[in-house]
């Protein structure tokens, strides 16, 4: 039977180790890979030679086939990404405000990014909706006036509000009279400067 998918050595400079392994356990139900040896075998053997070196440094004196998979996973996890401060996120997360160049739904991706190694936990939601209403620009006061506002409906708000100011200013936009003229003349013959009468 042939693979579905593949899944390349780690490289540490394009894809952090977490997207890593969600792409391996893709790759393992893709391809129907069960049990702790065939996990471990494919990690090994796919990880490339730079990671399987680290592997075995980590796990020395055993070898990296004594160890479990979720074991090697979470050492190089802890090497080469240990967890940053939540303390330090949350600074990061509540900061961030929208740039000038970011649509909304550009800037609650970038929220939901931050908020990864915050440890919000079931707060997540009441946070994003907090700093949507405190950092997106120019519709503070349609979200405030809201009563029950969750995360959804603020969003939900915020990009109507947007679509709305771009509907706006494509509207008060100049139109370029020169060109409405020369499609009108093309269609439309001018009429005669000079009238004739019959009778």
């Amino acid at each position: 039977m042939s693979l579905l998918g593949s899944v390349g050595p780690f490289d540490r400079d394009t894809e952090s180790w977490t997207s890593y392994c969600e792409r391996l356990e893709q790759f393992f139900l893709a391809n129907g890979v069960a049990g702790e040896e065939k996990r471990r075998a494919v990690l090994l053997s796919a990880c490339g030679p730079t990671t399987y070196e680290l592997i075995r440094s980590l796990v020395a004196p055993r070898k990296p086939t004594e160890g479990c998979f979720a074991e090697l996973v979470e050492l190089v996890r802890n090497h080469v990404s240990p967890p940053p401060s939540a303390v330090v996120q949350r600074f990061h997360f509540n900061s961030r405000t929208q740039k000038d160049s970011e649509t909304v739904g550009q800037f609650v991706a970038e929220l939901r990014r931050l908020s990864e190694f915050c440890e919000f936990g079931s707060t997540l939601d009441g946070m994003l909706r907090d700093r949507l209403v405190c950092g997106v620009r120019g519709v503070q006061r349609r979200l405030l006036s809201e009563v029950n506002l969750t995360f959804s409906k603020a969003f939900e708000l915020a990009k109507a509000a947007e679509l709305a100011e771009k509907s706006v200013a494509d509207l008060q936009r100049p139109v370029d009279t020169a060109s409405v003229h020369a499609v009108s003349g093309s269609f439309y013959p001018r009429c005669p400067t000079s009238t004739t009468f019959f009778g």
